[in-house]
């Protein structure tokens, strides 16, 4: 966290921080990371590909700025993601693609965006994509996050145990707050080989 903090200054516009390591595991401690760029004046925005299908999240309890994720992280279609962006950051954020629907009224003067979400809607939207990211959010729902939380969290446990007991394995990343990501080499055996 040290080091953290002496990354920003008050130059410091955007932090984007990987909430989960997709390589270790490692949950960072996003929360007290949010707090000190906040200090700063930055906004954060958190990359939780990894995190969301694996633990709990509340953007609000974080206060984080954007949060990301992408659909087929949750067991959702490709090509769709998630990003939630506290509301008078999106509001006065200018739209990055022009289309139908986005747009409130235009004239000679000047043009009005619609309200949110619709300002940042431009064209079709990914109808079909949509329909099977909530799909897979309810199935989630449905198991229960703390439960998939709790079970990962066996399974990893079990799985270090059983690869810390094969000789010439060495786990890498053995934080103590991390999810079900498990990275190691093989001594004398190529990754490519290993996969």
């Amino acid at each position: 966290m040290d080091e953290y903090a002496k990354l920003l200054t008050p130059r410091t516009k955007i932090v984007a921080i990987t909430h989960v390591s997709n390589v270790l595991g490692t949950v960072n401690p996003v929360e007290t990371m949010i707090k000190v760029a906040h200090q700063y004046g930055a906004c954060v925005l958190i990359d939780g590909a990894q995190s969301v299908p694996h633990i709990g999240v509340d953007v609000r309890k974080l206060d984080v700025d954007f949060y990301v994720f992408s659909g087929h992280k949750v067991y959702g279609p490709t090509r769709i993601g998630v990003l939630y962006g506290k509301r008078a950051l999106l509001e006065e954020m200018p739209p990055w693609q022009r289309g139908g629907g986005m747009i409130k009224d235009v004239n000679f003067n000047q043009t009005t965006y619609n309200s949110l979400p619709y300002k940042f809607e431009a064209g079709t939207g990914n109808i079909a994509d949509a329909i099977g990211l909530g799909a897979a959010i309810e199935y989630i729902q449905r198991i229960g996050i703390d439960s998939i939380e709790r079970h990962e969290r066996k399974l990893t446990i079990y799985a270090m145990e059983k690869l810390y007991q094969i000789p010439g394995v060495h786990i890498i990343g053995t934080a103590p707050n991390k999810t079900s990501v498990i990275s190691f080499v093989i001594d004398r055996v190529h990754p490519e080989s290993v996969g």
